[in-house]
C-alpha cells in the first residue's frame, strides 16, 4: 500500500501569525507538503521560507494563487484581505484555511461558502483555539457533567 498523497500549501502572509502559528502546524504535520509562500515584503517571505524550508517565494497573492500544483491557500494576512484572497483562492479551485474573520459582511463570507460548496471545495476557519489542549479538557469537563451546561 503506498503511502497517501500528502496536501500541497501555499501560505499567503509571512507575518507573525503565519511564522508562530500555522507554519510550524504544517511543518510537523507528514500529510502537508509547504510548497510556497507569498508577502508584499519579498524579503519577509524569503526569511520565513528559509526558516521552514518552503521553496517558493512571491511578493504577490496572484503569482501563488496561479500555481496549479497547490492544493490547499492558507490565507494568514490582515484582516481587511481575508475575503478578497479567499475568494481569489476558490475562484481557482484551491480549498482554503483562512483566519478570522473571512469577511467583514456575514454576507460574504455566506457567497464565499457558496462558492466553495458549487466547487466542491473544503473550507476551515482559524478558530485554532478550539483545538488547544486546555480546550479539549475543559469540553470534556462540561461533556462529563463535571461543570457546566
Amino acid at each position: 500500500m503506498s503511502a497517501p498523497r500528502r496536501v500541497r500549501v501555499g501560505v499567503l502572509g509571512a507575518g507573525t501569525w503565519a511564522r508562530a502559528a500555522h507554519l510550524p502546524g504544517f511543518a510537523r504535520d507528514a500529510r502537508c507538503e509547504l510548497v510556497a509562500i507569498a508577502d508584499p515584503k519579498k524579503e519577509l517571505a524569503e526569511e520565513v521560507a528559509r526558516e521552514f524550508g518552503i521553496p517558493h517565494v512571491y511578493d504577490s497573492h496572484e503569482a501563488l494563487i496561479a500555481r496549479a500544483d497547490l492544493d490547499l491557500v492558507d490565507v494568514c494576512t490582515p484582516s481587511a484581505t481575508h475575503f478578497a484572497l479567499s475568494w481569489a483562492a476558490l475562484d481557482a479551485g484551491k480549498h482554503v484555511l483562512c483566519e478570522k474573520p473571512v469577511a467583514y459582511d456575514f454576507r460574504d463570507t455566506r457567497r464565499a461558502a457558496a462558492l466553495a460548496r458549487s466547487k466542491g471545495l473544503k473550507t476551515k476557519l482559524g478558530f485554532t483555539f478550539r483545538y488547544a489542549p486546555a480546550m479539549r479538557y475543559f469540553r470534556k469537563l462540561v461533556t462529563d457533567g463535571f461543570v457546566g451546561t
